[in-house]
């Protein structure tokens, strides 16, 4: 049985990958991790969608808070998927981020997470987790 930090963490990918797929009309979506030092893993979620404007990102993780790309491609959001993602990542000792070099230019959304003790362990520390090849979620052409 998954604990609770499992869960959320499973939300937060869930979350951010819909978000993606919602705002791709063409291209693709992918999903990679690597580690982030020997503490922490890292989740990408990157995709090829609307994008981001630099006044938007500034407002990207406030409640209610939606785009205006968001708005027009989807506007029965709520504006508060990255709100939750935020706090869940952040109550976990994490940090969520976004980058997007504008609007019709794609986005791509990593956090990180701590790996508790027992996790390291069930993944085996000693060999460093690793993704060369990234998942692809979503290829729209």
């Amino acid at each position: 049985m998954f604990g609770a930090t499992t869960k959320k963490t499973a939300h937060v990918i869930s979350n951010l990958l819909d978000n993606a797929v919602y705002y791709t009309r063409k291209g693709a979506v992918t999903l990679s991790y690597e580690m982030a030092g020997k503490d922490y893993l890292k989740i990408n979620i990157k995709d090829t969608g609307v994008g981001i404007s630099e006044e938007g990102k500034k407002k990207l993780f406030q409640k209610f808070s939606r785009g205006q790309n968001a708005t027009d491609l989807r506007p029965d959001g709520s504006g508060l998927g990255l709100f939750i993602a935020k706090k869940i990542v952040e109550g976990n000792n994490g940090e969520i981020s976004c980058f997007s070099e504008g609007i019709g230019k794609g986005s791509t959304f990593s956090f990180t997470i701590p790996i508790y003790k027992n996790q390291q362990t069930a993944i085996g520390q000693e060999k460093p987790v690793t993704r060369e090849k990234k998942i692809v979620i979503f290829d729209q052409d």
